[in-house]
């Protein structure tokens, strides 16, 4: 690619800004799917957006396109990726911005600065950068003290990010421009992230998007079907969350599914039998059939 004139990056900056599909393509090299599309879309009206998917469909990828999006677009920016554990960032979201970064055209690629921990742009180390962060119950003081006038933070696997953590967070919305964003498997049906979907009241401010596995249009058929087949085929819980991505029906498998208890116990049409009606039952005598 020529080299480019500073008004000519001013405007494909301007571009990309009012267009993260334009961005996606133009300066990341990726065509994005109609379902990363509405995530993007809904992403950057929203203060808080929930995303629950299966697998195989680019939750992923789309999350690392719209953080280099944000230092590529903004000044005064700061994202903070938040995940249960180290090895899951690292090799997850944080390994896909670096394939991206990687892939970009040297004139975009050299604004960035890429390390192990931190992205940054290079004009602005303090003021565009992204970062990553344990969040467990050992490390609850890692999600205090979060601010920037464009505070962006996304919650990786948050199915497994303890409630504390989401409370410490509700702080930056004392920001000029906040979004918490919330990505998960829909793997527990209990915490936070599910009350985003499910709560009464929780879930009535959340953006939601939902994703399956089948919202992949570069997933081969016979792909999909071994897949399927590999969660443990219709019906089961692991299909249920990874291919449909939906939340399970229950905590854990069990002989009788947990929801059909609850609903027994809430019931309020049965009615027990009266003691009285006990008693009244017949009983049986077992007779030794030698002493007839």
């Amino acid at each position: 690619m020529a080299k480019l004139t500073n008004e000519q990056k001013q405007k494909i900056v301007l571009a990309c800004k009012q267009d993260i599909t334009f961005f996606a393509k133009h300066i990341c090299g990726s065509e994005l799917s109609p379902k990363q599309i509405e995530f993007a879309i809904k992403w950057l009206v929203s203060l808080r957006t929930t995303f629950k998917g299966g697998v195989g469909f680019g939750k992923t990828h789309i999350m690392a396109i719209l953080i280099l999006w944000a230092l590529f677009t903004h000044n005064d920016v700061q994202v903070t990726i938040f995940g249960p554990g180290e090895s899951q960032i690292k090799d997850g979201i944080w390994k896909e911005i670096g394939i991206i970064w990687g892939r970009m055209d040297p004139e975009w690629k050299d604004l960035f600065d890429y390390q192990a921990t931190r992205l940054s742009r290079k004009d602005s180390p303090t003021g565009a950068f992204a970062a990553y962060r344990l969040a467990n119950k050992d490390n609850i003081e890692s999600a205090r003290g979060i601010h920037m006038r464009n505070n962006f933070v996304f919650v990786d696997e948050a199915s497994g990010v303890p409630d504390e953590i989401f409370q410490v967070l509700g702080n930056i919305f004392t920001d000029q421009n906040p979004k918490l964003c919330l990505i998960s498997n829909p793997a527990r049906t209990t915490g936070f992230f599910y009350d985003t979907w499910e709560h009464e009241d929780i879930s009535t401010i959340w953006t939601k998007v939902h994703g399956k596995m089948s919202d992949n249009p570069r997933l081969a058929k016979e792909a999909y079907e071994a897949m399927a087949i590999g969660y443990g085929g219709k019906g089961s819980r692991d299909y249920r969350i990874n291919v449909e991505g939906e939340f399970p029906l229950d905590e854990v498998d069990g002989v009788i599914p947990a929801h059909l208890v609850r609903e027994a116990i809430e019931n309020t049409l049965a009615v027990a039998p009266f003691e009285g009606e006990r008693d009244e039952q017949p009983t049986f005598s077992f007779v030794n059939e030698a002493s007839r």
